[in-house]
């Protein structure tokens, strides 16, 4: 697991090492501009580099860079941004100073096709507005340039706590971070920005990380071994039934996706609620999975008797936007008492009939992409993207539930944790890939994992298997059932 912090928080960091620990701000810039150094040193230690610092403590680190790496022998200048004459933080006077004394070189203006890399030290975390100026001449003509940039811990113009670009940013190859991620290097299109990420330990105590009330994480390979194990005297009552109240007249396909990836991820036995011409379908392509069938209009005994059966719904797959799934999504959302994820159409029900904290008092996980949130939340597609986390967070806290808003970078919230997906590839831009997610999670469920970790475990699960998927077929020839079988296959190899 990793912490990503937002700009709030990487300050509280900072605040705390320097002023509870009492680590001085000199030392932990030394360190973070030796990992900076230490970087360009390994590829570009015969280039010539630039270090373009602003008057703040982003720009005293890239000071602190250029005097290492003139240390070492790399051919380095420093383009002082707000100009010599200006005055900035204690830190960049005091590295400043050095320079001086030292005598590097230091240039007036950017001058392209000079130099073979720059180093990004302009702005760091604490840019809160849009860049303009001479600042953002500056870094359209580093763009221009095409050359090569090391951003020191986030590229300037990026917003470090939503990803977003602030008028403009620098576009980096690599960007190398302090301490922890940065939302904004991991969130778009801050993550395209930032190019391969490093996250360097400079010194901040473990403990500081305490100081913040529930961090945003991620999760990689390690932590799979989170996953509960399955008893070897179990039987397929054991590990928990399924039903996918899924695939309405010809659509059956989001009932296999789902059925299929809850099968592949563990669970025992899946039926399908779904419409009867969907059964030779299904049948063909998912012969294990159970099934109930209703005609037009399912019975409210019929459903409530296979609500009875379940240990986990998923609601919503292939549902259509019709009087039928209203009345489905309402009923299990109303009658149900085992843990729900509530999914597309099932979606669009509770968005067109504007209900209201469906969620409290329940176990319901939601799994809106961004266009369906924004039905829910009646904004636009654009304001969703200004700030998903804060979005994710207000509606799972209004709505009573575990919010997964899906995007390129999946947010996983209760309303107050707040999960990163950072696997996942665009492998998993097909469709059915939604409806394979909601059976990843419910095997999660059926296993034993609260709902919040089996959102996020879903997650990553999902976006792991989609990599794994591209990589032996293609990313461009991945089908949904594809991303089903991997989710398996991830999930073995972490076992065995």
């Amino acid at each position: 697991m990793k912490y990503v912090l937002d700009a709030k928080e990487s300050k509280e960091i900072d605040r705390f090492c320097i002023e509870w620990a009492g680590i001085p701000s000199l030392v932990l810039m030394e360190r973070a501009a030796l990992a900076v150094s230490q970087e360009i040193i390994k590829e570009y230690a015969d280039k010539r580099i630039l270090c373009v610092c602003g008057a703040g403590n982003n720009g005293a680190d890239g000071l602190a860079v250029a005097r290492q790496l003139s240390e070492a022998g790399v051919n380095v200048s420093v383009l002082l941004a707000a100009g010599e004459d200006k005055e900035g933080s204690r830190e960049y006077e005091i590295q400043k100073n050095i320079i001086d004394k030292l005598g590097i070189k230091v240039i007036p203006k950017y001058i392209p096709d000079t130099f073979d890399m720059v180093v990004d030290a302009l702005f760091g975390i604490g840019l809160s507005r849009d860049v303009t100026g001479a600042y953002a001449q500056l870094i359209q003509e580093i763009n221009e340039d095409m050359v090569k940039v090391i951003a020191v811990d986030i590229p300037s113009g990026i917003n470090a706590s939503s990803g977003a670009v602030m008028n403009v940013a620098v576009k980096a190859v690599k960007t190398v971070t302090f301490g922890y991620l940065k939302l904004g290097l991991v969130l778009y299109p801050g993550a395209e920005y930032a190019g391969n990420v490093v996250t360097s330990d400079i010194g901040f105590v473990k403990m500081s990380v305490g100081a913040i009330k529930n961090p945003a994480f991620t999760y990689n390979n390690e932590d799979l071994k989170m996953l509960p194990l399955r008893a070897a005297y179990g039987n397929k009552g054991t590990f928990g039934k399924v039903l996918a109240v899924a695939g309405s007249r010809s659509m059956a396909g989001a009932a296999v996706f789902s059925g299929l990836a809850a099968y592949r991820c563990g669970c025992g036995l899946v039926k399908l609620l779904t419409h009867e011409v969907n059964h030779d379908i299904i049948a063909t392509l998912l012969p294990e999975a159970l099934m109930s069938l209703y005609t037009d209009t399912p019975a409210k005994e019929q459903i409530l008797s296979e609500c009875r059966w379940a240990s986990c719904i998923i609601l919503g797959p292939g549902l259509a936007a019709d009087e039928t799934a209203v009345m489905l999504t309402k009923t299990v959302l109303e009658y149900g008492s085992v843990p729900v994820i509530l999914d597309a159409d099932g979606l669009n029900a509770a968005a067109a009939n504007e209900w209201s904290g469906y969620g409290v008092g329940k176990q319901v996980i939601v799994t809106p992409h961004i266009g369906e949130m924004a039905r829910l939340m009646g904004r636009t597609v654009s304001e969703i993207k200004e700030n998903p986390v804060k979005t994710a967070k207000e509606y799972a806290k209004k709505e009573g539930v575990v919010c997964v808003l899906k995007d390129a970078r999946t947010i996983v919230t209760d309303g107050e944790r707040i999960y990163i997906n950072t696997s996942g590839s665009d492998a998993l831009a097909t469709g059915g890939s939604g409806d394979a997610l909601t059976g990843v999670i419910a095997a999660m469920i059926t296993l034993g994992m609260p709902l919040f970790e089996a959102a996020a475990m879903g997650c990553f699960i999902h976006g792991r298997a989609g990599e794994a998927a591209g990589r032996e077929l293609g990313n461009s020839a991945v089908l949904a059932r594809d991303i089903a079988d991997y989710a398996g296959k991830v999930i073995k190899d972490c076992i065995f």
